[in-house]
């Protein structure tokens, strides 16, 4: 069937039109040409070709040394140009090549040489404090402490005493062997009660410049009966008193008037020697500031 006699049920492109062909020698366009020489010509000149690192020194070092630009320098397009001192291109060209040295040296590993370092010297013998930061040495006192009294166990016995010893028997029936005396003409004393008053007495001596003064010790169970007969109201009943089990003293009124009472009112307790409340102003028995009792064995 041809082409004319069969139905068209779609539409169809127009033929395309055959493609113009040219001849080799042909222009491209009726356009003016140039050569290749008279290109280069036409264009205007240039500085030069510069790295971008110089660019960038060089635009840095115009605009800080570079004189102004004066009105008539400016040319016919109206752009300006700008004077550049030789000098001045010297240093920059330096700098940039300092910089792209460092930076070579840096990528290869090469340490660059150290930078000279001015000696200090320092001055051992130098001191810098304030006045007020000063210590007179020579106004700081060491103050040793006062030593405790020691313990009656810890005190050396007197001669003749053996604080070990306890005496044996009844109130005022004790063996005077069993007993002794803290110092030389002295009372007879229990040997505890002896050793605790010896050492309150070189105290007292240390700090008075005498011996305390005792009027009596021990008393058997027949001096109490006489005491009782002599002092009613004082005396206590005849195998009552601790003067019977060698631990009771009575000292005399000048070794415990005045200032020496506070003293001994303060260190004999210390001794294990006191003033009973009973004793005293108020107590439950008679006033007798003389009597004192070895506490620990009372």
């Amino acid at each position: 069937m041809s082409r004319a006699r069969r139905g068209r049920h779609f539409a169809e492109p127009p033929a395309r039109a055959p493609r113009a062909t040219r001849s080799a020698g042909a222009t491209r366009s009726a356009g003016p040409t140039r050569s290749t020489g008279a290109a280069r010509a036409a264009r205007p000149p240039r500085a030069g070709r510069v790295g971008a690192g110089f660019a960038l020194a060089l635009a840095t070092a115009s605009a800080v040394v570079a004189p102004a630009v004066l009105p008539e320098e400016a040319n016919a397009e109206g752009s300006a140009t700008t004077t550049i001192d030789p000098a001045t291109l010297a240093a920059a060209e330096r700098a940039v090549a300092e910089r792209s040295d460092g930076a070579a040296a840096s990528r290869s590993g090469t340490a660059r040489a150290p930078r000279s370092v001015e000696a200090v010297v320092v001055d051992q013998g130098a001191k810098v404090s304030r006045d007020g930061d000063r210590i007179d040495r020579d106004a700081i006192k060491i103050v040793p402490a006062e030593p405790a009294p020691a313990a009656p166990d810890e005190r050396v016995p007197p001669p003749g005493c053996d604080p070990s010893i306890d005496p044996q028997g009844s109130n005022g029936r004790l063996s005077t062997a069993d007993l002794c005396a803290p110092w030389d003409g002295a009372v007879l004393l229990r040997a505890d009660a002896a050793t605790a008053l010896a050492a309150l007495n070189d105290a007292y001596v240390e700090q008075f410049g005498e011996r305390m003064c005792i009027t009596d010790g021990y008393r058997s169970y027949d001096q109490q009966v006489v005491l009782k007969g002599l002092k009613p109201g004082l005396a206590a009943t005849p195998g009552t008193s601790n003067h019977g089990w060698g631990l009771a003293i009575d000292i005399c009124p000048e070794s415990y008037s005045g200032d020496r009472w506070a003293w001994l009112a303060e260190h004999g307790p210390a001794a294990g020697w006191t003033n009973p409340a009973w004793a005293r102003q108020g107590g439950a028995g008679p006033y007798e500031p003389w009597h004192w009792e070895f506490s620990p064995a009372a």
